[in-house]
């Protein structure tokens, strides 16, 4: 008869002590990525379009943008004021045409160098006017 209780017991104990640990042990990690981004990038399909962007919100997983873009040859897409958002990877920002049109608004993902290091080395994006894809600029741009 003690047999069966010290057997009870020997597995009430190694349960609990599984559930113990099992309950100290994490089991699923969360990643908040804080993008590194301000910076002069260029399109990728157009080497005289340029987008300026500078984060507002620094060390956060989200917040606010504001920038610039600039053309060398077409004056309608220089010096145009750009506004915007951005939450981990994914960013949003507008542009306001000096030609008076409709704000184009462009949508899209941040691509960071690694898991481990954040800074943002291409965005792809899009738009009612198509897509756009920024890269760091070259050296000396």
């Amino acid at each position: 008869m003690k047999s069966k209780s010290k057997k009870r017991r020997a597995s009430f104990f190694a349960v609990l002590m599984l559930t113990f640990f099992l309950m100290g042990c994490p089991t699923t990690t969360t990643l908040i990525l804080i993008p590194l981004f301000s910076n002069n990038w260029s399109d990728a399909n157009d080497e005289e379009h340029f987008i300026f962007l500078q984060n507002e919100s620094f060390d956060e997983s989200s917040g606010t943008l504001r920038g610039e873009e600039r053309h060398e040859s077409d004056s309608n897409r220089n010096e145009n004021e750009i506004v915007g958002t951005f939450d981990q990877e994914q960013i949003e920002f507008t542009i306001q045409r000096n030609d008076g049109n409709n704000p184009i608004v462009y949508t899209g993902t941040m691509f960071p160098l690694s898991d481990d290091d954040p800074t943002i080395v291409r965005m792809e994006l899009t738009s009612s006017e198509g897509s756009l894809i920024l890269v760091p600029p070259l050296d000396g741009e």
